[in-house]
């Protein structure tokens, strides 16, 4: 099991994990066994994640329920990948923000997210010069 996947179900399983004074993680909380043993095994991990600035989100907006992850940027969002994260699953802020844009302008964002999770991209909250939306309906 890796390291955030064993986090998570620890969380879900309403563990709660604390930094002691000495940096080491302290956890509370019943869990089954094979995920304690995959905490141990990962204890350094686990403290990275413990002090990692992230919001976890489930949504039922996609039929698998899968996992979100919420992450101030870039940085931390290769960061968590390389803890085990799928990179369409981590958004940052910028593409949180690109999101809320689009929905105000009426694009469909669960195919938005859709997309970037096929194509593990980054969602833009602006085109790029010289790829602006038409103004006007291009004729067929």
């Amino acid at each position: 099991m890796i390291p955030l996947t064993a986090y998570v179900q620890a969380l879900d399983h309403k563990c709660q994990f604390k930094l002691t004074n000495s940096g080491a993680v302290k956890m509370e909380g019943v869990i089954p066994a094979s995920v304690a043993d995959a905490i141990r095994l990962h204890s350094e991990a686990i403290r990275e994640l413990v002090r990692f600035p992230m919001i976890i989100v489930r949504s039922s907006l996609f039929e698998d329920n899968r996992t979100y992850y919420w992450v101030p940027g870039d940085t931390q969002k290769h960061h968590l990948i390389k803890l085990g994260a799928e990179p369409g699953l981590v958004f940052t802020r910028s593409e949180l923000a690109a999101l809320v844009s689009a929905a105000k302008r009426g694009d469909d964002v669960k195919t938005l997210i859709e997309l970037k999770q096929m194509f593990q991209g980054t969602v833009l909250n602006e085109l790029s010069e010289g790829n602006e939306r038409p103004r006007k309906p291009i004729p067929n």
